[in-house]
């Protein structure tokens, strides 16, 4: 971007990204910021703007409306290049990143539904690592086993504490004869 005319010199790539017609690889400043989604604007003119008054590099995600009402996730970087010691223009990449945000959406939305079937079942995760001995735990695991929200990754002397002592040697015994033998582990137990 020519920072005097705010002009941007796309590459083909780039423009295609942008959904501009062929052959066409310039737009001025104002056209790129009405297609960033109104949401994101602000977030991206700050990003540029403060690379331009600092004189640095900026970083910033955001979506794009596309000329035909799409929308796509954009990751644009640039550094600020001065021209005997003005700001003269901007260079950067955008990159695509529309799949990489949609698969983020699913697994959030896919963890969330898990975590609202442990709490309506009362049922939890959990997963040993026995080259460490510490457990993780979903959070429908640590609220079975009260300990405190966020304990996702315990020692097995903390989750074991939370075990009824009468209970404690036979949970282990199960727990490593799977270990050794292989199968499924299945054991009751009572928590303190």
């Amino acid at each position: 971007m020519d920072v005097e005319t705010g002009a941007i010199q796309f590459s083909e790539h780039a423009a295609l990204m942008h959904g501009l017609p062929e052959n066409v690889f310039v737009m001025n400043r104002f056209e790129l910021r009405k297609m960033v989604h109104p949401e994101d604007r602000e977030a991206f003119v700050s990003a540029v703007t403060r690379a331009l008054t600092d004189g640095t590099g900026y970083d910033v995600e955001a979506r794009l409306i596309l000329p035909n009402g799409n929308l796509s996730w954009f990751r644009s970087q640039g550094r600020v290049e001065l021209v005997n010691g003005r700001r003269s223009r901007i260079v950067g990449a955008v990159i695509d990143i529309t799949q990489e945000k949609l698969l983020l959406n699913k697994l959030h939305e896919s963890a969330e539904r898990m975590r609202l079937a442990e709490e309506a079942a009362r049922f939890g995760v959990w997963e040993w690592d026995p080259a460490t001995g510490d457990f993780t735990l979903s959070e429908g695991a640590v609220g079975l086993v009260g300990l405190p929200t966020g304990s996702c990754t315990v020692t097995a002397e903390v989750l074991y504490s939370t075990v009824h002592v009468d209970d404690r040697a036979a949970s282990n015994e199960a727990r490593e004869r799977t270990f050794l033998v292989g199968g499924r582990y299945e054991h009751e137990r009572r928590d303190r």
